[in-house]
């Protein structure tokens, strides 16, 4: 059956989320309570969870796996590789190195298994031992932890450039223009290709472009749109009309109605 390609919107009250600025605080789309929210920390978990649930590991794990992108410091896909199993690619232009709350999931994964391989060990050479000596013997330490870097993970990774698809004009832009919106889409259309499905967590201006890359890709995607930046579209475009959240939610629906399906996540 094919795959659901999915359009999240996470709404404000209990954890403070910043989307409630357009809204108020209140969302006619919201079915959760202030005391069933979680705080804004689990949007990770959370996402993780969902996209397991969904899809399933081993599909995640086809392909290059989930493409994650404006990804930042790689917190979702730090918590889809090391709490999931599940190989994630991060696609943002800042840096490769793992922000701090990736660098605390990739550690805490890394002193699980060295922990894991150092009991395993012991265990081992228990077998040797007379009983006394191995009911003597101490647990394992946990390792000394190291910064936690994008090659910390065998199943994450970073590109570190913008994940661009940019429309093509009809012969009003420069030439030069028009190649380099060429290259541009060529370059997401591959990411895309050997994506397992494309995720935007609060992506930012990159949110259009998954939308539409996935689009006329025919890949799955799953979007948490946040700020809709409408002053960097056409005046008087319907896309520039889009203000709040809830409008570019509603804006990117209008692309292909009947592949969406809009969920809320307690956050």
């Amino acid at each position: 059956s094919p795959i659901p390609r999915i359009c999240f919107s996470l709404f404000g009250g209990g954890g403070g989320f910043f989307l409630s600025v357009w809204v108020w605080g209140v969302s006619p789309l919201d079915p959760y309570t202030a005391a069933g929210k979680q705080p804004k920390a689990a949007r990770f978990a959370l996402l993780a969870q969902w996209l397991v649930d969904t899809y399933g590991a081993e599909a995640l794990c086809s392909g290059a796996g989930v493409l994650d992108v404006a990804g930042g410091g790689g917190a979702l896909s730090a918590v889809l590789a090391a709490e999931h199993g599940v190989r994630s690619v991060v696609v943002d232009p800042r840096g490769a190195d793992a922000g701090r709350f990736a660098r605390g999931v990739l550690k805490r994964a890394a002193d699980r298994e060295a922990l894991a391989a150092a009991n395993a060990q012991a265990r081992g050479d228990d077998m040797d031992q007379p009983a006394s000596a191995a009911r003597a013997a101490p647990a394992a330490r946990p390792p000394r932890r190291r910064r936690a870097t994008a090659r910390s993970h065998p199943l994450y990774s970073h590109i570190a450039e913008a994940f661009e698809y940019p429309s093509l004009s009809e012969g009003s832009a420069r030439a030069e223009d028009e190649a380099r919106a060429a290259r541009a889409r060529a370059r997401a259309a591959a990411l895309a290709a050997s994506a397992s499905v494309i995720v935007g967590l609060h992506a930012d201006e990159a949110t259009d472009a998954i939308v539409q890359c996935a689009l006329e890709s025919s890949r799955p995607f799953a979007v948490l749109p946040c700020c809709a930046f409408p002053t960097r579209y056409p005046p008087g475009s319907e896309r520039a009309a889009c203000a709040t959240s809830l409008q570019l939610a509603a804006y990117l629906q209008r692309k292909d109605a009947v592949s969406y399906t809009h969920l809320t996540l307690p956050t």
